[in-house]
């Protein structure tokens, strides 16, 4: 049942991946080029951000790294955030690889986050992007760097159903999901072995 849940997971991240590539909307980073502000760091200055507007605590639902054209620019990417907190107020975060920074509250999540409202993660995406590189690290994958991470539920019971997928790629290996369950447990499927599938 697991396996079942963990595979529809991985296939809506990668159908995430490419209606993202299709739609134009928003550009795809560029393939195996490491970002100068990765994940930990450009998350570290939007919770700075929010502070200095909301006294509400904030966590992260959504990040997703992104190029601000179609030539793949890295100088000009981003990572976007989206946050939420549990009194319902939402916000939509921009870091960008030259250190701006742009915030714009939102109503709802426009974006394929499944989680339930307001209510707070056990494992924070900080706590969960830790146990990620733990486990890369154990698996001698060191080089690896954060492309999206989302957290995920089918239902309020998010002990039981919540996770969060982090897609991991480097200069010179396929990309990686890591699933972090809420407790505590991680594992790595190669994003070829699904392809196969």
């Amino acid at each position: 049942m697991l396996t079942i849940k963990y595979m529809r997971i991985c296939y809506f991240i990668l159908g995430l991946f490419l209606s993202l590539q299709i739609t134009q909307a928003v550009n795809i980073w560029p393939d195996k080029v490491r970002p100068t502000i990765e994940l930990d760091e450009a998350l570290s200055l939007a919770k700075q951000q929010l502070a200095k507007t909301e006294t509400e605590t904030f966590y992260a639902i959504n990040a997703t790294l992104l190029a601000d054209d179609e030539n793949g620019n890295t100088n000009t990417g981003y990572w976007r955030f989206i946050f939420d907190s549990e009194i319902g107020i939402k916000y939509d975060v921009a870091v960008r690889m030259d250190g701006r920074l742009g915030l714009q509250r939102i109503k709802r999540v426009d974006s394929p986050v499944s989680w339930p409202d307001t209510i707070t993660p056990p494992i924070s995406a900080p706590e969960a992007y830790q146990k990620v590189r733990e486990l890369l690290a154990k698996e001698k994958k060191t080089n690896h760097y954060c492309l999206n991470a989302t957290l995920l539920s089918d239902s309020n019971d998010v002990m039981e159903d919540g996770l969060w997928n982090f897609v991991m790629q480097s200069e010179s290996d396929d990309p990686q999901i890591v699933t972090v369950f809420m407790d505590g447990k991680a594992r790595i499927k190669e994003l070829n072995a699904l392809k196969q599938l």
